[in-house]
């Protein structure tokens, strides 16, 4: 299951992006989940209004695959005139299989710009259980390429949170918050 936002190349979008999905019921995918906004320049100027969220509420979430929740916001003259927000919120989460499979929730803003706060939270009132490798983060910094990073106008958050446990299996887990 895939959602996105595919604002690149010169896209304009004069209000908010959001990429929500809400059920009172189960999320469940025998394969991959993917939640995204793309907001990069590769061959012109995109820009978001607004604010630019992904959103994700059910009360149990499993996939047999990779979770991922992103924003990219990167390059040179990619704003989001606004915050920057992925929140996903459920009872018990599941993610990944044997071998390799990604639980990745991050926001990107190499050389861009957010105007507001930039926050990543997952908040389980249940148990976490992820098989493969885990990132939970902002980069903002110009990861390695010497041509300068984002700005972030206000705060960057991270937070992740359970009421139960929280098991990783098979990978690195990753939480962090870049900006050099």
């Amino acid at each position: 299951f895939s959602e996105t936002i595919n604002n690149q190349d010169g896209g304009t979008i004069t209000g908010s992006a959001l990429v929500i999905a809400g059920v009172t019921g189960n999320i469940s995918s025998g394969g991959n989940l993917l939640f995204q906004i793309l907001n990069q320049n590769a061959s012109g100027m995109g820009s978001i209004g607004s604010n630019a969220s992904v959103l994700v509420s059910a009360a149990n979430i499993s996939a047999n695959g990779s979770f991922d929740a992103d924003i990219f916001n990167n390059f040179v003259g990619t704003p989001i005139h606004g915050n920057a927000n992925i929140s996903i919120i459920t009872g018990n989460f599941s993610s990944g299989q044997a071998g390799s499979a990604d639980l990745d929730l991050e926001i990107t803003n190499i050389f861009g710009t957010i105007d507001g706060n930039a926050t990543v939270a997952l908040g389980l009132s249940g148990n976490l259980d992820h098989r493969g490798e885990a990132l939970f983060a902002i980069s903002n910094g110009d990861q390695g390429t010497a041509s300068g990073g984002g700005h972030i106008n206000m705060d960057a958050s991270l937070v992740v949170s359970a009421g139960g446990n929280m098991n990783f299996h098979g990978g690195p887990v990753t939480a962090l918050i870049d900006s050099t």
